[in-house]
């Protein structure tokens, strides 16, 4: 993990692969990303357009052609932006992807692909497995496992129990 960067002279538009964000307070400006690669970024406000994000935390925030890896945000729009784990109290998804969603979703415009959620959401969002769907899946290769792992055990020492 890099260290944060010194804020006094870098602007957050102008931050380099790899770097850290530095913290930015809603009340006096909205922190901007456009066109970086960034490790962590914490801040209240922030708008983000073709950047890569690997962790944020953030209370509200737009995303435009953009991906996080882990994001944690009170209210978020994601607009063509695939997103890998996402804990959220409210998400608009403008024709985005997202591997897991926690917390109410709802699709404004295009298609959302969702491949597990777990909160409400509206009629239009369809995702691969549901939270009772994850667990039963879950159990099946538990129960799979263990009975492969029974029967090859009996395989390998040809019967024979010592």
């Amino acid at each position: 993990m890099t260290q944060p960067v010194d804020t006094t002279s870098v602007s957050p538009l102008n931050l380099g692969p790899g770097t850290n964000a530095p913290p930015v307070d809603s009340a006096q400006e909205t922190g901007g990303f456009e066109g970086t690669t960034i490790d962590d970024v914490t801040t209240d406000n922030v708008r983000v357009s073709q950047t890569a994000i690997r962790h944020l935390t953030v209370k509200s925030g737009t995303f435009e052609q953009s991906a996080t890896m882990h994001m944690q945000a009170e209210e978020v729009a994601l607009h063509n932006s695939p997103a890998g784990i996402l804990s959220t109290d409210r998400a608009d998804v403008f024709d985005s992807a997202v591997g897991i969603l926690r917390g109410p979703m709802t699709v404004r415009e295009g298609k959302a692909q969702v491949l597990l959620h777990i909160g409400p959401a509206n009629c239009t969002v369809r995702p691969i497995m549901s939270g009772r769907s994850a667990i039963a899946v879950g159990a099946s290769f538990g129960a799979a496992f263990a009975i492969l792992g029974s029967l090859l055990r009996r395989i390998m020492t040809d019967g024979t129990r010592a």
